[in-house]
């Protein structure tokens, strides 16, 4: 994985994977509002064709919510880790695989997504885990080596010593909201052998990280209770515009919240969740509060005047509180049953 620790950057960027359209849901909302950037793989070919992005992921894009990220800037460590993933399955894997592809099983990928990948789709087809081309610029591919594929491009382009990193000046995170995609990156990590010590401490920053992307999960969801219906990219972006400034500092505190909340067990936790919950709550009153006191209508706040009130502009918790008073996020609100939960993968 490099000389470097992976993840030893401060985050401030998430990554979205496995697909290419972003989903227009609650567990997004809530990273576009807490990420400095939040990005998505596309193919180079989409950026004479941008209308194949989807309705709402290229408003995203246009609006500056959302980064097109292109597969060549992963460089080449993920092909090599992939190959050597590839390399590892056994006969039976393999005949496994083989026979899912046949009764039809297939995940699409779009065949930009592997010109960087050295072996390209060769071996992967005289493996049997590729058919022919489900149309045009998309392949076939069995779906766990598709998943297994796209989580290695994923990491590549999340590598601090790759273009991605190196280019935006950002520390990038893979996000999911896919647990088939989920599953594949927590398998390699339990199953791989790491060769190199450097490789050990990557692994056992990556299990840290996974532990605190539960209770960040928990903590914004609870924070910022975002409706089923999404906020609109252009209210996310004017309240982006105006309160910026503020997130870095919001962020580090609430990742240092984290880590205190880490060795807890699993109830002191939870009740220490509710308690940073409970002051972002109280500190979004505040903000309504003075709204209406000074008998602005809510449709129609000001900034200025949210600045002013009470502390917000000392508490470093005071974004999520103006988040859920300009963009009128309610504790009411409950997703639907069933939604899957904001998965970060890797955390910060």
């Amino acid at each position: 994985m490099g000389g470097r620790a992976m993840y030893d950057l401060r985050v401030e960027g998430a990554l979205y994977f496995p697909h290419i359209q972003v989903p227009a849901s609650p567990w997004f909302t809530r990273s576009l509002l807490y990420w400095d950037q939040v990005g998505t793989i596309v193919p180079q070919g989409y950026r004479a064709q941008p209308e194949e992005l989807g309705e709402h992921t290229l408003e995203l894009v246009r609006r500056g919510l959302l980064r097109q990220v292109f597969p060549e800037e992963a460089g080449s460590e993920f092909s090599r880790q992939f190959q050597r993933w590839l390399d590892g399955l056994s006969d039976r894997e393999l005949k496994r695989r083989r026979a899912r592809l046949k009764a039809g099983e297939a995940t699409g990928v779009h065949v930009d997504k592997w010109m960087n990948y050295m072996g390209g789709v060769e071996q992967v087809m005289r493996e049997g885990l590729v058919r022919d081309h489900l149309r045009a610029d998309w392949l076939e591919v069995e779906p766990r080596t598709a998943n297994e594929f796209m989580a290695a491009l994923t990491l590549g382009l999340c590598h601090p010593d790759g273009g991605l990193s190196r280019g935006s000046g950002c520390a990038w995170t893979p996000a999911t909201d896919d647990p088939t995609a989920f599953r594949v990156l927590l398998t390699g990590l339990e199953k791989a052998e790491p060769a190199l010590a450097t490789e050990r401490d990557v692994q056992l920053r990556l299990r840290g990280q996974l532990q605190a992307c539960e209770v960040r999960t928990s903590l914004l969801e609870q924070a910022l209770p975002t409706p089923v219906e999404p906020v609109s990219a252009e209210r996310i972006e004017q309240f982006r515009r105006r309160h910026d400034d503020r997130l870095p500092r919001c962020r580090r505190h609430v990742e240092a919240l984290i880590d205190g909340m880490l060795d807890l067990d699993e109830v002191r936790r939870l009740r220490a969740v509710d308690r940073v919950a409970d002051e972002v709550a109280e500190l979004a009153e505040q903000a309504e509060a003075y709204l209406r006191e000074s008998g602005i209508r809510r449709l129609t706040r000001s900034p200025q005047a949210l600045e002013t009130a009470g502390s917000l502009n000392t508490e470093a918790l005071a974004y999520l509180a103006l988040a859920r008073a300009e963009l009128g996020l309610d504790a009411g609100y409950h997703t639907l049953p069933g939604n899957a939960p904001f998965v970060e993968i890797f955390g910060r």
